[in-house]
């Protein structure tokens, strides 16, 4: 009888342990979505935040365009332009006609993200960071560099592509 609740009490024990630890995997990598009020609209953003890999954070930090704007310092908006992205078009207007302001360029680095077939890796490791990286940020996410996090907008489309002025007010001191 004692052997067998020790080995209930264990088993519940370990049993905590895992529900412990799952719950704060799911929370350390952003699986639980968090929401913002955009300013003038009452509609939710929802986004998560994950924290990347050493790999992924020099993937993004070392793009031409990122270390041109002194992005290490900075956040980085990443946008996508890619054919299956519907929206692609509209939000890089969006974009272009923000990321000259003081306002954002003091706070932010611009990174354009192509199309997987115009990138080319030298290293199996640097095509892993890039995929994991894709991954993670899908169209248009915010990279700190400061916390190695990434904040990604869920389910983006053309009236959020519009609302990235707003969106990167919000951010631009996380």
């Amino acid at each position: 009888m004692k052997k067998e609740k020790l080995i209930l009490i264990i088993t519940s024990i370990i049993t905590i342990c895992a529900i412990v630890a799952i719950g704060l995997q799911v929370v350390r990598n952003g699986f639980i979505k968090s929401k913002i009020k955009i300013e003038g609209d009452d509609k939710d953003v929802q986004y998560s935040k994950t924290v990347v890999s050493d790999a992924v954070m020099q993937y993004v930090i070392t793009q031409e365009d990122v270390i041109k704007q002194n992005g290490k310092n900075k956040k980085i908006a990443v946008y996508y332009t890619g054919k299956d992205c519907p929206f692609a078009l509209n939000m890089q207007n969006t974009i272009e006609g923000i990321k000259n302001q003081e306002e954002y360029s003091s706070k932010y680095a611009f990174h354009l993200e192509t199309d997987i077939g115009s990138k080319f890796f030298v290293k199996q490791e640097d095509a892993l960071a890039y995929m994991e990286f894709n991954n993670l940020c899908q169209q248009f996410c915010i990279v700190n560099p400061e916390k190695k996090q990434i904040l990604k907008i869920e389910n983006m489309d053309n009236t959020k592509a519009e609302e990235i002025p707003a969106i990167l007010k919000q951010f631009k001191d996380w």
